[in-house]
């Protein structure tokens, strides 16, 4: 009874931090915080993740790989050269899914 499994999107306009960012400690790649605390995992979770587009144009968004993971937040991180401005144009957005414990 304690297993959880908690999903979501992360938005590419979202204001803040939770948006997509181009990396400055590895020129030509993006990330992205997503934030889980409402998830009320106990631990860090497992986290699956993959990209789309919201838009109606024909592309592959880059893939991205999670980084940083605690029990209230990830980062996911392009596994290829890209940036902040292609993702919002190409309308990048992120779905997520975690797998942990609430007790």
């Amino acid at each position: 009874p304690c297993s959880l499994t908690c999903a979501g999107i992360g938005r590419r306009n979202s204001g803040g931090i939770l948006r997509w960012l181009d990396s400055s400690s590895n020129p030509g790649y993006v990330f992205m915080m997503i934030e889980i605390e409402n998830c009320n995992f106990v631990s860090a979770p497992v986290i699956t993740v993959t990209t789309v587009t919201a838009g109606s144009k024909l592309v592959v968004c880059p893939a991205v790989t999670v980084w940083h993971l605690s029990k209230t937040v990830f980062y996911v991180y392009s596994v290829e050269h890209t940036s902040a401005y292609r993702m919002e144009q190409e309308e990048c957005i992120v779905h997520w899914s975690a797998f942990g414990y609430n007790c």
